[in-house]
């Protein structure tokens, strides 16, 4: 794959990440903080952390964060470019238990997307011991079709997504078993 294809494919699932994290509406629900643990490190991986998560990521992969407003989005690449997580961690103005977060997120995907965005299915599954909703759909862009999976967590104010593109779902999966909220 050419370096303008996966550099294409890196700004695509940037700019859906942008969307899934928008949030409006208001409620008042009242969620504690979820605790989860540190998992041993992986034989061939390392730990990434900052002040409200850690995940750990494949060694030879390559990694950049990014601050936008009150997101904060963690970029993994895969050494050939074919395959990419991102982590955002996103401060919301009001509190959302997680079934609001991710019908607003799945709403503004639609919007913005539209007939692009494939069927999406849904299925609510833990992550590390958090709740989560794990979302998967195909996402047609410049005639390129990517399947897409996102993982939705929220904590009291702060909602996370973690997401995959690419060819190396294996690596996303280990990936996703070691993250843990601080």
């Amino acid at each position: 794959m050419n370096r303008k294809v996966k550099l294409s494919l890196l700004v695509l699932l940037l700019i859906f990440i942008l969307v899934l994290t928008g949030c409006f509406g208001n409620t008042n629900v009242n969620e504690g903080r979820a605790q989860n643990h540190s998992v041993e490190l992986i034989e061939g991986f390392e730990r990434f952390e900052n002040d409200y998560f850690e995940i750990q990521f494949d060694n030879r992969w390559t990694q950049d964060a990014t601050e936008l407003m009150e997101m904060q989005v963690i970029a993994f690449l895969s050494p050939d470019g074919l395959a990419t997580v991102n982590v955002i961690r996103e401060e919301m103005p009001i509190r959302y238990n997680l079934e609001q977060y991710k019908n607003v997120s799945l709403q503004n995907a639609r919007q913005m997307h539209g007939r692009n965005m494939g069927e999406t299915t849904e299925e609510r599954t833990t992550v590390n011991g958090l709740d989560a909703y794990k979302i998967t759909y195909d996402l047609t862009q410049r005639g390129l079709t990517n399947e897409i999976i996102q993982v939705l967590i929220v904590c009291e104010r702060t909602a996370f997504v973690i997401s995959f593109a690419g060819n190396d779902e294996d690596t996303f999966n280990k990936m996703l078993d070691t993250f843990v909220i601080k």
